[in-house]
Order: C-alpha cells, then sequence, then structure tokens
C-alpha cells in the first residue's frame, strides 16, 4: 500500500506532497480507517448513524486524519497561490502542476467544492483497487510461472528502446493483456459500502 499511495500521490497531489510522509501516512492510514468505520456503522440500525458516528473510535480516526489533510492540503493551495502570485509579480511564468489539485480548480468554475473530500477520495479508490490488483497480479503470476521469462524480457526490450515512458509501457502488450485477464477473472468487489452516509459524516 505505501508503494500505491506514493505512485497514485504523484498524480495526484503532485511530487512534494507524494514525498511528505505525514501526507502519505494520513492518506494510507484513512484508506484502512475508513472500512473499519463502515463496517463499525453497519453493526448500528440506519437511524442511529448519524448520532452513534460521534463515539465510535474507527469514524473519530477518520475525523482526526480529514483535520490533518485539510491542514496540510490548504497549507500546499497557499503555497502555490503565492508563487503564482510572485511569479506573474516579476513578470515570469508561473509555475504548471499537472495534477488532480490544478484540474480540480480549473474546471470548478467557480462553484465551491471539498479540496480535501476530493483528494482523500482518490487516494482512498486508488489504493483499495490497485494494491487488490497488484496482489491478484503477482498471484497469478506465480500460478502461470512460464510466463515470468517472456514478461520479464518484453519489459526488458521495452525500457531499452523506451525506457520508462507511455510509449515504453504501451509496447508491453503481454504485460498489459495479463493484467486485463487477471481483471476479468477477478473482477473488483469492494462495492456496497454506504459512502455517500460516511462522506455526510467525515466532511
Amino acid at each position: 500500500m505505501k508503494f500505491i499511495g506514493f505512485m497514485s500521490a504523484s498524480v495526484f497531489v503532485g511530487d512534494e506532497l507524494a514525498q511528505n510522509p505525514t501526507w502519505q501516512q494520513i492518506t494510507t492510514d484513512y484508506a484502512v480507517t475508513m472500512f473499519m468505520a463502515t463496517r463499525a456503522l453497519r453493526a448500528w440500525p440506519r437511524w442511529t448513524r448519524p448520532f452513534v458516528h460521534w463515539f465510535l473510535p474507527a469514524c473519530r480516526s477518520c475525523r482526526a486524519e480529514v483535520k490533518r489533510a485539510r491542514r496540510i492540503l490548504r497549507k500546499e493551495m497557499h503555497e502555490r497561490a503565492n508563487q503564482k502570485e510572485q511569479a506573474l509579480f516579476e513578470g515570469n511564468s508561473p509555475r504548471k502542476y499537472e495534477d488532480t489539485i490544478t484540474w480540480m480548480e480549473g474546471i470548478r468554475s467557480g462553484r465551491s467544492y471539498d479540496a480535501v473530500a476530493a483528494q482523500l477520495g482518490f487516494a482512498m479508490a486508488a489504493l483499495v483497487t490497485t494494491s487488490e490488483l497488484l496482489k491478484q497480479v503477482l498471484i497469478n503470476v506465480c500460478v502461470h510461472s512460464e510466463l515470468i521469462e517472456p514478461l520479464r524480457k518484453e519489459i526488458e526490450n521495452s525500457v531499452r528502446a523506451h525506457g520508462w515512458t507511455i510509449a515504453g509501457l504501451f509496447n508491453m502488450q503481454l504485460l498489459d493483456s495479463f493484467i486485463k485477464e487477471t481483471q476479468r477473472l477477478s473482477p473488483g468487489s469492494e462495492g456496497g459500502f454506504h459512502l455517500s452516509l460516511l462522506c455526510r459524516i467525515f466532511y
């Protein structure tokens, strides 16, 4: 999960936050604790959940992680705004960030949204689904050990020719097919959680 967390954070929040150990710890812990909180809430009648969540340990942990994440993300967004303002003042082009923080800010069109809720949602979805997929892919590689050498050769040849680029990944057709077949045989089964209820509670 730490590996998946770092990889996905590089896309979602950029290199600085991806390398921030506190942010990594928050997003990883939140992904686990959220599902613990879901199970804890399901033990109670539906009508009691808006009240009992204040006292359940897992729910309290979720709220604490959200507060910590809010402080870190608010600081990051403030620093980005200051950098942009400083660059424009000096007549320079502002630094361009290629991540979902910038993307969400660009598409909101003046509408209000919760940036922390969005980022924790992204992180939770990526950690749960991608780590589960990676685990199953590794299991299937072990089961079908005759594919290890062909996969290794394909990766080596592709990286040698194109490096770790989009073109290099595109040429890993056997690996791509292997991952897709794993997804076909083991589709995700993480659905069914009352995430809308949890979002109302924790945000």
